[in-house]
């Protein structure tokens, strides 16, 4: 499924609307993209396998959108995350 999909290449280990940092863990190399609600690129990452810590600070508070893209074999995912 997706979601068992999506485990295997990301983890999100934090709820980060409490301090805005994510913390993820990466098992695969991805790029990460940060979208608000209106589809607007707010943030990019190349990411490497291991923890990582993405801040968030500079956003507000609202919905947003992560874009995950593999750069092994392309595959992408979304991923819906409140701020408060």
């Amino acid at each position: 499924t997706h979601e068992n999909t999506l485990n295997n290449v990301i983890k999100i280990l934090n709820n980060p609307s409490k301090n805005k940092t994510l913390r993820i863990l990466t098992l695969k190399q991805i790029e990460l993209t940060i979208f608000n609600s209106n589809g607007k690129r707010l943030q990019s990452h190349n990411l490497t396998i291991g923890n990582h810590n993405i801040n968030l600070k500079k956003l507000t508070s609202g919905l947003y959108f992560l874009q995950i893209k593999t750069n092994d074999n392309n595959q992408k995912f979304s991923y819906k995350l409140l701020l408060n």
